[in-house]
């Protein structure tokens, strides 16, 4: 496999990692509206830390595929 397929595979898959990580931060949002507690606060902080990491790897990626 070269250069290219890995890295548009590793872009696709770092991609849906962060779509579901999204939509499992907010869930967590959600319920930290409903409930309030801070426990909630922690945890969708850190998956939102997640998301955006995840996000920023898929983004850069597809920019170096994009470049190359």
């Amino acid at each position: 496999m070269n250069w290219h397929v890995w890295l548009g595979r590793t872009s696709l898959v770092t991609g849906l990692i962060s779509l579901v990580l999204a939509v499992w931060t907010g869930m967590h949002l959600q319920h930290l509206l409903d409930v309030g507690s801070a426990q909630h606060m922690g945890e969708s902080l850190v998956l939102g830390v997640h998301t955006l990491v995840f996000f920023g790897a898929s983004r850069f990626g597809a920019r170096q595929q994009s470049h190359s």
